[in-house]
């Protein structure tokens, strides 16, 4: 397949969060007698309608790949285009009056801007114009411009977002079938004295439902920075109306992106080139009390022709949910919650340059400031456990970009990161305190490397340096103590090639066939290396039907809290922990330093197809199985069988000898003795190993469908989606236990 037909498929996919059409430009070698598609007439019959549903029809008749931005055409009429013309006289005469130009990009794309965005012409030559540049199409699940994806990618597009009625970057993931909203979610009930609960409150993204820390979330393609107290990022600290687009790849996807991508990436990308301004507010709650929300939020944009700034801000105020006013939960304590209170301020800050005709320049700030209570009961009996998280963040990341000749580009990005996590809990006023730091440098180089009768083989290479560090620790009655802390170095190596194996033989990319293959090369200073690879089919049998399929390896890095969480020891009575002839147990607990990083193997099988009959229609189905292992868990649930179940016996040691038992001891700050009795080792019967481990795996398969579709009317258009995920999920919650099927989920999205 063509690399230009990679690029039409990818902006057909609504990537750029542009609306694309079907395809075009050949950037392969061209024969002495071939004929451009901007130079080939072809016969139109487009009515006068709205600018972006002749753009549409223009790009499916003329086989030219067109891509724009929604806000810049919104609004906007074409007026009606009947006869045979060129693909540059019939986009002149849609655009004319428009105050709307067409610039080529480096991939040989037509793009529409605005006019006087930027210095060159339509004619301008293919590295030349430092507009098109900007705009090249990076598909999320690829380091190479320009090429349509081989994994399974949803889009959720600008337009979508605002006639949905989003009210904020969480409520756009939680639409999405392919998320679950468990774990660290709003409305997710807090499980006390356990890591894997909404502690602060924050958003997250969770595909399959396989946790927070196994999604990667990143911002214009840069990875966010984990939350304050979880190592997950908490996307709801970016303002909804500066995002242009969401794509979320539902594959893993290491090979690309490094460590956390098991069950897919969420990459939320921001306005460019926006000129204007809006405000907007939404107020809402619930019938039976509690609950009311309150966002309100402004943008502003400027562009001239070698640079553009934007700035966005938005407020939120949410009021709690307490037991008493829901009915279903008559019988709980009345100042529990069931969704909690919060106050949170977010400002974002991006600004790009071309600083000359071939370097340009861009910069993302993001700043937070989140504040949540919340209660705690850790029995009925008990009073509430009251809980006030303040939790800033900030983040800021940048890069330069530079357009070589003979199509290669090279870019070299930075940032740093912090977030913090303060936690005032219980009436005593013990103060939690949680910090992440992330700082990162990464070059990547992309290009052709050479032309094959199938069309051009594209690379991209790289590697990069980021730093991370956690550190933990709680004040009570004056004095600190630390929980956890730990830093690691990595160091990485990533590389990736596409490959056109057949080429198509019509500007629709009909016949065309292309391979792809990553690999991705990690180093890190606390556990040693890891090795990732990943490869791609993707096939157009007939024109409008792509077909696709991936298999390849992720993995995620245990985190700081599962390593160096502080260690400790108890000694209780055997009868607790189901031993029927007397004697003592030590229960050792805590982080565990040699842990493995969790590994999955991914594969999916997919289409797409669009019908040339039927314009504006798009339908796609994902089988995907993911088999994930050595899963990071506290292996023993349920105290008062460890002795007795033999699923624990890989974590008992049984009549242990002094020299174990002061071994264990040793790693904890000291022994805490609840027998009433002094420690004997002669009546300890059995160490019950609590330690971190990696216990678990999950197996998961499912399919994914989706529709959409354009309907044209007199003064519009009507646009309907919908989308179904059905899931199945096995758990082997222990190594010596089977994997059992735990649910099944019908989840659906309709427009």
């Amino acid at each position: 397949m063509s690399a230009a037909r990679k690029s039409v498929v990818s902006a057909r996919r609504g990537l750029l969060c542009s609306s694309a059409i079907a395809v075009g430009l050949a950037l392969g070698v061209m024969g002495p007698g071939s004929v451009s598609a901007q130079e080939r007439t072809a016969s139109y019959d487009i009515q006068g309608q709205s600018l972006a549903t002749a753009l549409r029809e223009y790009g499916r008749l003329s086989g030219v790949q067109i891509i724009f931005s929604e806000d810049l055409v919104r609004g906007l009429r074409a007026p009606a285009l009947r006869g045979v013309y060129s693909a540059t006289d019939a986009l002149e005469r849609l655009l004319a009056g428009s105050g709307l130009v067409a610039r080529r990009t480096s991939t040989g794309a037509v793009m529409i801007v605005r006019e006087g965005s930027g210095p060159q012409g339509e004619g301008a030559a293919a590295g030349d114009s430092a507009a098109a540049r900007v705009e090249d199409v990076v598909v999320t699940g690829s380091r190479i411009t320009g090429v349509p994806p081989s994994s399974p990618v949803h889009t959720v597009t600008r337009s979508d977002i605002e006639q949905a009625g989003y009210g904020t970057v969480g409520d756009v993931i939680r639409s999405l079938p392919e998320n679950f909203n468990g774990g660290q979610n709003p409305g997710v009930v807090s499980a006390p004295l356990t890591l894997h609960n909404n502690t602060t409150n924050s958003t997250t993204v969770n595909l399959r439902g396989l946790g927070s820390d196994a999604t990667l979330a990143l911002l214009n393609g840069r990875r966010l920075p984990p939350d304050g107290y979880g190592q997950s990022a908490d996307i709801s600290t970016i303002p909804l109306a500066a995002i242009q687009r969401v794509e979320v790849l539902t594959d893993g996807s290491s090979a690309i992106y490094g460590s956390d991508a098991i069950a897919g990436v969420a990459n939320f990308i921001l306005k460019t080139r926006y000129d204007g301004g809006e405000v907007s507010a939404r107020v809402g709650g619930a019938t039976q009390g509690g609950g009311l929300e309150q966002v309100y939020s402004a943008l502003v944009g400027k562009t001239f022709s070698r640079w553009h700034a934007l700035a966005s801000v938005e407020y939120l105020n949410r009021e709690a949910i307490f037991a008493h006013q829901r009915d279903f939960t008559a019988t709980a304590p009345g100042d529990s919650n069931l969704g909690r209170q919060e106050e949170r301020t977010s400002a974002m800050v991006s600004v790009g340059a071309d600083i000359t005709s071939r370097l340009s320049f861009n910069l993302d700030a993001l700043w937070a400031h989140r504040r949540a209570t919340y209660t705690d009961h850790y029995q009925v009996a008990l009073p509430a456990y009251p809980h006030q998280m303040d939790l800033p963040s900030h983040s800021i990341a940048g890069g330069f970009k530079l357009a070589l000749p003979l199509e290669w580009n090279l870019r070299l990005d930075g940032g740093a990161s912090s977030t913090d996590a303060t936690d005032i809990s219980g009436y005593l006023g013990i103060e939690f305190n949680y910090r992440n730091e992330t700082n990162f440098v990464e070059g990547l180089a992309e290009g052709t490397l050479l032309s094959l009768p199938g069309g051009a083989v594209k690379v991209a290479f790289g590697g990069g340096h980021r730093n991370e560090r956690f550190v933990s620790g709680y004040t009570f009655l004056g004095m600190s103590r630390p929980l956890a802390a730990g830093s690691r170095n990595i160091d990485y190596l990533f590389a990736e090639l596409r490959i056109p194996v057949v080429s198509s033989y019509d500007d629709y990319g009909t016949g065309g066939m292309d391979l792809s293959f990553s690999g991705r090369i990690e180093e890190y200073s606390d556990f040693g290396s890891s090795s990732t690879p990943k490869v791609g089919l993707r096939y157009v049998p007939i024109r409008g039907l792509a077909l696709r399929g991936t298999w390849g390896e992720s993995f995620k890095a245990p985190s700081f809290w599962q390593l160096y969480t502080g260690q400790s020891a108890y000694l209780g009575l055997a009868s607790i922990y189901g031993g029927m002839g007397g004697g003592t147990v030590i229960q050792a607990s805590g982080g565990n330093p040699n842990l493995r990083p969790e590994r999955s193997t991914s594969w999916t099988l997919g289409a797409e197809y669009e019908p040339p009959k039927v314009p504006g229609m798009k339908i796609g189905a994902t089988y995907f199985n993911i088999d994930y292992t050595d899963r990071v868990i506290t292996p023993i649930s349920t105290l008062t069988t460890a002795l007795t179940d033999p699923a624990f016996t890989d974590f008992i040691i049984r009549n242990p000898t002094p020299a174990q038992q002061a071994e264990i001891i040793g790693r904890a700050p000291s022994l805490t003795n609840g027998t009433g009795a002094t420690y004997d080792p002669s009546s300890v019967i059995a160490i019950v190993l609590r330690y971190n481990a990696n216990a678990a795996a999950y197996q998961v398969e499912g399919v994914d469908l989706s529709y959409r579709q354009t309907f044209n009317l007199a003064k519009g258009e009507l646009s309907a989606f919908a989308n179904a995920t059905w899931i199945q999920v096995k758990q082997q919650t222990l190594p010596t236990l089977p994997l059992c099927p735990s649910s099944e989920h019908l989840a659906q999205l309709a427009a």
